[in-house]
């Protein structure tokens, strides 16, 4: 243990009386054993990124051993060692045999020059019958106040300690923190998005049950139910965005990074496949889609197919939805753009006379943006939508997406980088390409 000023105490002196009950106290706190949960290195296996700091605060202190300890409540777990014979080391301890225990208690540096003649371990049985040696711990302290464990490096002979010794381990401790913590954001993450799961589906099973509710009250002769009936689809419409926003705010940070080891998707089968669908659902007939995109050309990017499946289906309805006529089409229109340099597929959506407000063209937009991310070669930002009012019409714009809402109807352009292929020019419609039930093209 050490002072405020972390200079070694002499332990004969100056160590406390071992107490275990204080010990369990603060080794069982129920916060700080869901924040080491959350690391997702409570295991027992070893981890190449906390065995390389332990590596390199051996080597600073020029310790033959190191650690990156975790102490739960039951166990000290080193998902980090460094030794002579790394694998013939032990990934876990029993808690009474913890030295770090000690440090999860005060929040402070273990400092301990000679084991063999350390009060503060004279009852811990394993150390009696060992040769003296020397430890030094720093103890690992998140933001929230939680102490997991600490970087500790272990000597077998006694030694001691020197202020430039602490503090190279105190400023690779900090390291370390930051590592835990990154650890722990994706934990949370990870729970984040499951919960955003559950919402939407919960919010889906609502909606339907709403809406259903809200038709029978706008078919009605009674103007209060007509009304209450377009108040609650409104509602209804707040709760689905805010579940969308949610949905948004959990997704993966880096989808593309997600997605490197997806097979290619065949982006004019499941184009085709999506939009079928989005016909049954909606029993609509005023979705078309045709393919100008030349007809043996294949057009394989990679992206999740669900969420393409999603993306489109968010975007023909909610157009549909927002159409001033009933009657107004959706046109969807697959082709390709060829410079001679690079090749893109293109997927175009218009929809004339419907207006989508400002939110749900961003989130459409950001939605496109996320799967184009997938196949892009050099994308510069993280995904949001950057919206602009230009000439009474709101525009929104995200890497290879854009999106226009005009007085005119809506437009959303979708770009994928794809393959270079020999020149060729077919135009196709969805029936050409023997997609039976769909929409003829004119």
């Amino acid at each position: 243990m050490t002072t405020t000023d972390q200079r070694p105490i002499d332990a004969e002196v100056a160590a406390p009386t071992p107490a275990p009950a204080g010990v369990l106290s603060a080794i069982h706190d129920a916060g700080r054993l869901a924040a080491l949960e959350s690391t997702g290195l409570l295991g027992g296996d070893g981890d190449d990124v906390l065995d390389r700091y332990a590596r390199i605060a051996a080597a600073m202190l020029q310790a033959p051993t190191a650690f990156v300890s975790l102490v739960d409540a039951t166990r000290q777990v080193m998902p980090g060692s460094a030794g002579p014979d790394p694998t013939r080391l032990a990934r876990y301890v029993p808690l009474g045999d913890s030295f770090c225990q000690f440090s999860v208690m005060t929040g402070t540096p273990l400092i301990i020059n000679d084991t063999s003649s350390d009060a503060l371990l004279h009852q811990m049985l394993r150390y009696k019958i060992r040769q003296g040696g020397a430890y030094a711990g720093h103890p690992l302290i998140t933001a929230s106040g939680h102490v997991l464990g600490s970087l500790c490096v272990v000597d077998d002979k006694p030694r001691t300690w020197t202020p430039t010794n602490l503090d190279n381990l105190a400023e690779l401790a900090a390291l370390v923190l930051r590592e835990l913590e990154y650890r722990m954001g994706v934990g949370r993450l990870v729970s984040a998005q499951g919960l955003a799961s559950r919402v939407q589906e919960s919010v889906q099973r609502l909606e339907d049950a709403v809406r259903s509710l809200a038709t029978l009250g706008m078919e009605a002769s009674d103007p209060r139910l007509q009304r209450f009936g377009a108040l609650s689809v409104r509602r209804m419409e707040e709760v689905e965005n805010l579940a969308g926003e949610l949905a948004l705010a959990a997704a993966d940070p880096n989808p593309r990074q997600k997605a490197e080891s997806r097979e290619p998707v065949d982006l004019r089968r499941a184009v085709t496949r999506s939009v079928n669908g989005t016909i049954r659902a909606t029993g609509s007939t005023a979705i078309r889609l045709i393919v100008t995109a030349p007809r043996l050309m294949p057009l394989r990017v990679r992206c999740d197919p669900l969420e393409l499946d999603r993306a489109i289906g968010h975007a023909i309805v909610t157009t549909l939805y927002h159409s001033s006529l009933a009657q107004e089409e959706v046109e969807m229109v697959l082709g390709v753009e060829d410079d001679g340099i690079s090749c893109h597929a293109t997927l175009t959506i218009t929809g004339a006379g419907s207006c989508i407000p400002t939110a749900d063209l961003a989130r459409i937009v950001s939605r496109f943006h996320a799967l184009t991310l997938r196949s892009h070669e050099a994308v510069a930002d993280g995904g949001s939508s950057a919206i602009s009012l230009v000439a009474g019409g709101v525009t929104a714009r995200s890497g290879q997406v854009t999106g226009a809402v005009t007085r005119q109807g809506t437009r959303i352009d979708v770009r994928w980088r794809v393959p270079r292929v020999p020149d060729g020019d077919d135009v196709i419609d969805i029936q050409d390409a023997g997609t039976p039930g769909s929409p003829s093209a004119t």
